[in-house]
């Protein structure tokens, strides 16, 4: 499993949406343990099963799946008068993600339009259409010259 962290990519801007973009813990460059909540993988692998609504879609869908892992050691903690609401962390996490899917839905009814196209008017495709219709250049030229 690799950690890239590269803006450029489709990869790189959903760690950005989510703020997991740093590969390690602690202080200096890879002074620490891995620290990062998924890899390029599965990144990827949820870009992929969210392409029909982007990258926001894909951020959203890896929240929440941070949320279920948070709600799984759901507890609240009390050490030295110093409180720990790990619930909420699931709760907030949640809550982003039903954000980013918002977003991510009005970004794909945004990108919708409807095209008009216009009939050709060259004169081969003139002709063709005209005996499409069972009717034939010559008979069209006649009853224009008879208007």
């Amino acid at each position: 499993m690799s950690f890239t962290y590269d803006i450029s990519t489709d990869v790189g801007k959903v760690r950005l949406l989510i703020d997991d973009t740093d590969a390690f813990s602690g202080k200096g460059d890879r002074g620490g343990q891995e620290s990062y909540d998924f890899s390029d993988e599965e990144i990827a692998a949820t870009i992929t099963l969210e392409a029909t609504l982007g990258l926001k879609a894909a951020a959203a869908r890896l929240l929440r799946t941070l949320s279920t892992r948070a709600a799984k050691i759901a507890v609240r903690k009390d050490r030295l008068g110093l409180s720990d609401d790990l619930s909420q962390i699931a709760k907030n996490l949640r809550e982003e993600a039903a954000t980013l899917r918002a977003e991510a839905k009005e970004d794909a009814e945004d990108g919708i339009f409807v095209a008009i196209l216009s009939p050709s008017w060259t004169r081969r495709e003139y002709e063709r259409n005209l005996l499409l219709d069972n009717a034939t250049v010559t008979d069209y030229a006649q009853e224009k010259d008879t208007d």
